[in-house]
């Protein structure tokens, strides 16, 4: 973990622009979740179909919104030459409907482009560092009433207002993510890559009031689930999800990264620290012993993984390579792994939290410890799949289960984890599978309980750039 932490070090002094390697270009990522996603390009300039090329047919429209004509442009894959939307500029954002998970991966150029910003409203990429939106509209208070962000995976907008900071649902800007806000009339404003200056807004305008960018092709809708708001909740209204959980800077794990840990911590060997280290197994279906060597399959922890945060350390917005905000649910689950149990972090957090919040390794060795203690549960608190042996994936069916919750707990929680819950459909595809994808308006992961999602995914894998992450297993 010597060189991890090194690493961590070094990219936090390029992104302060202390280090000459920060000139040169990087390979950075966004996960793009089913549904609407608003994306900051930072790539080169180029056309929109070949800069979405990794995509496939896995979106079906893509929108900007113009600063000066204040209107919105778009374009259909399906008749790409028909919009007035031709390409994605670099430090523009837009918004991309999905119709699956896929993940965009781009490499920006050396040095990243200021933003300009007018009187209107303005949907722009943040280029600067962390900081808190007071002090980065500091200058331009009267001018603005409220910020707003998307927040893709619930499909919901997030607010920050100045007369309520306490109340609002974030409180600082992070590198690369995008934002809506209005600014009353005056002169130009212009974002640098470094510090700040500029301002905002009320409602983001929605482009479900605009044309069609084709000709029978329909704008995106405003009624379905899923859709493009039309209005915007108050900040107030969604207040304090997170607030009580602390907040660490974590660095944002390339895939491959995150794959090769992942094997490593089913084999115990990725962290050679007792404090992170898996325990013998017991295989004996009464639990009377018959120890085996510490192993979690890796594509159990892979799969939980995925359901869990995507493979990511940070927050959705941050970019794989660079440094953010650790991903922190509700309930103050940290980073890759959700890791929950042990992690009543206070204002002195101990070294192992500390690492589990700002390592991605020590969080996965984290999970598959977690996992492993799931395991020897049974039998006197979790059922046992006979044989009981480590190396069956079906094995480890109620460890899994019980990885997010078990029994009474879920109950009081009001989650579906029974398979039998009358709440959830049946009969219902394999979670990620081609018919759960055709009938996703039918089965969404809400009609799953945990278990299913991560052995659906062992099954079929999820895919980036057309590829499955892993080695897809029945």
């Amino acid at each position: 973990m010597r060189r991890s932490a090194l690493l961590i070090i070094v990219i936090a002094a390029m992104a302060l622009g202390s280090a000459p390697a920060a000139a040169q270009p990087r390979l950075v990522s966004i996960v793009l979740v089913q549904g609407w996603n608003n994306i900051g390009y930072i790539g080169d300039t180029r056309p929109v179909m070949s800069g979405l090329a990794a995509l496939g047919d896995a979106y079906d429209s893509v929108w900007t919104w113009d600063g000066e004509s204040q209107r919105w442009q778009g374009m259909t894959p399906l008749a790409p030459t028909a919009g007035d939307l031709r390409e994605l500029r670099h430090n523009q954002a837009y918004w991309i409907q999905m119709t699956a998970r896929a993940e965009l991966v781009m490499e920006t150029p050396a040095a990243p482009a200021p933003v300009t910003l007018t009187g209107g409203w303005n949907n722009f990429v943040y280029p600067g560092n962390e900081q808190p939106v007071s002090d980065v509209l500091a200058q331009a208070t009267s001018r603005f009433d409220s910020v707003w962000r998307w927040d893709a995976p619930r499909q919901a907008w997030d607010g920050f207002t100045p007369a309520a900071p306490a109340a609002s649902d974030f409180s600082a800007f992070s590198p690369n993510r995008t934002y809506f806000l209005r600014l009353e009339s005056g002169p130009p404003l212009v974002v640098t890559p470094a510090p700040v200056t500029f301002a905002q807004p009320t409602v983001p305008p929605s482009p479900v009031a605009m044309s069609s960018p084709v000709a029978g092709v329909p704008t995106p809708p405003s009624g379905a689930a899923g859709a493009f708001p039309t209005a915007t909740p108050s900040p107030v209204a969604t207040a304090g999800r997170s607030s009580r959980c602390r907040s660490f800077q974590s660095y944002q794990p390339q895939v491959a990264e995150v794959g090769r840990a992942l094997n490593r911590a089913g084999h115990g060997v990725l962290i050679p620290d007792l404090e992170f280290a898996i325990k013998e197994l017991e295989t004996r279906p009464d639990g009377n012993g018959g120890p085996v060597a510490p192993y979690v399959p890796p594509t159990i922890l892979k799969a939980v993984g995925w359901v869990e945060s995507g493979w990511r350390q940070a927050t959705v917005a941050t970019s794989r390579g660079t440094l953010g905000p650790v991903i922190a649910s509700t309930s103050c689950a940290y980073g890759l792994m959700q890791i929950l149990s042990g992690m009543d972090v206070g204002d002195n957090p101990s070294p192992k939290q500390q690492r589990i919040a700002v390592e991605y390794a020590a969080n996965i060795a984290a999970g598959a410890q977690m996992m492993g203690t799931k395991w020897n549960l049974a039998p006197d608190h979790l059922p046992v799949v006979i044989p009981r042996n480590p190396r069956a994936l079906e094995d480890w069916y109620y460890a899994v289960w019980a990885y997010h919750c078990f029994g009474e707990l879920c109950q009081a929680l009001s989650i579906h984890n029974n398979p039998d819950d009358p709440a959830l459909k049946w009969p219902r595809p394999s979670y990620n599978s081609p018919d759960q994808i055709a009938s996703s308006t039918s089965f969404g992961f809400g009609d799953y309980p945990y278990q299913e999602l991560v052995y659906g995914l062992i099954a079929n894998p999820p895919r980036v750039n057309n590829a499955p992450v892993w080695q897809p297993l029945p």
